[in-house]
């Protein structure tokens, strides 16, 4: 994953250089990342169906509690209107103060979507971020597994900065 920090790279395959300590927002998708992987790894498990069961849920509940921590974790900063988890454009997790959820789930769902399919065509590889600058607010899309997450902030919020701790 490419850092939103700016002029530096990071996480899977891009260790912290040694006086950098990794992102606060970086840790957080790294995390999910890892919780989604092991969410998809416990419904691929064959085996007792009771059991099966209950590592799937167990699995799915440790997501969906980061998942929704970290979502209101990031509204709380200052500068950030609102927060969106989506899949397949429906909403799994919000937080923050936004009128229309489902709208900011569908354009994050969308946008991605299409630019996965332009960064296949320009040889980009696995599109992994993305942010949408308009006249009065930006909109920064994390791919989390199947599913997007959307940050929308004011323009001029320094999402690196604000969400770096």
């Amino acid at each position: 994953m490419s850092s939103i920090r700016s002029n530096t790279m990071s996480g899977p395959g891009y260790p912290p250089t040694k006086d950098e300590s990794p992102h606060w927002l970086e840790r957080q998708i790294g995390q999910l990342h890892q919780l989604f992987a092991r969410y998809m790894q416990a419904r691929a498990q064959p085996g007792n169906e009771a059991r099966d069961d209950r590592a799937k849920s167990a699995a799915r509940s440790e997501f969906t509690a980061m998942l929704d921590s970290t979502l209101h974790a990031i509204a709380a900063h200052d500068g950030i209107t609102a927060c969106v988890a989506t899949f397949e454009g429906l909403v799994l997790a919000q937080a923050g103060a936004l009128p229309d959820f489902e709208a900011l789930a569908a354009v994050s769902e969308d946008s991605f979507r299409n630019a996965m399919r332009g960064g296949d065509t320009i040889a980009l590889g696995p599109v992994e971020q993305m942010v949408i600058i308009g006249a009065e607010h930006k909109l920064a899309l994390f791919r989390i597994g199947g599913l997007v997450l959307g940050i929308l902030s004011p323009r001029r919020t320094p999402l690196a900065t604000t969400l770096s701790r």
